[in-house]
């Protein structure tokens, strides 16, 4: 029996899993309301500059959307992945 436990192997621990602070859609477009309420366009690199993690660069883009189909703002890019001018409507 002693021979038997020797030979067992110890299990492997299971890899450790980190959850992101989450920012909900709406309070992402109320921040990009209050920026451009101070400022006439700002760049959407400037609206990243705070943003902690990747899932919150990712509700940015879409409130950014969101507020484009809400004809609420206007969006312009000079070149393929250059920066996105964010203008107030």
């Amino acid at each position: 029996m002693l021979n038997l436990i020797s030979r067992l192997k110890p299990l492997k621990a299971f890899p450790q899993a980190t959850i992101d602070a989450t920012i909900s859609m709406k309070e992402k477009l109320d921040k990009i309301r209050n920026i451009l309420k101070k400022m006439k366009k700002v760049n959407f690199f400037e609206l990243l500059e705070n943003s902690r993690n990747r899932t919150e660069i990712i509700v940015s883009f879409l409130a950014l959307l969101e507020l484009f189909k809400q004809k609420t703002v206007f969006l312009k890019q000079e070149s393929a992945f250059g920066d996105i001018v964010v203008q107030k409507a």
